[in-house]
């Protein structure tokens, strides 16, 4: 039976895509204090999350993405409860495998 659906990344695949796409483009994309912080804190402090992604994407990508087809991927320095937010990207990706999308937003700002 063939369906209308799209065929999905799972969300471990799109985790992957978008950590690696972040890793690949960080020297050219921060400070070289910033890279450096980065690699710093791989294997120790780094953290790697994904979530759906919101509507605040709009003003980034033009379009509010929905949860059934794309996620986001944050990559940061954990910080201790009520410590400030140490991110270093967020990515926005697509689950859809035959519309490959990947947006990311460097040191974007967390309120």
């Amino acid at each position: 039976m063939v369906t209308g659906r799209p065929k999905k990344h799972g969300i471990r695949a799109v985790i992957l895509i978008a950590e690696q796409s972040i890793y690949d483009q960080a020297e050219v994309n921060l400070s070289p204090q910033r890279f450096e912080e980065l690699k710093a804190a791989a294997g120790n402090l780094l953290f790697v999350a994904g979530n759906y992604a919101g509507p605040e994407w709009e003003a980034v990508v033009g379009f509010v993405p929905t949860q059934e087809l794309y996620y986001q991927v944050t990559v940061g320095i954990a910080a201790d409860q009520g410590q400030p937010i140490n991110l270093f990207a967020q990515a926005l990706i697509s689950r859809d495998v035959s519309a490959p999308f990947c947006h990311i937003a460097w040191e974007p700002i967390r309120k």
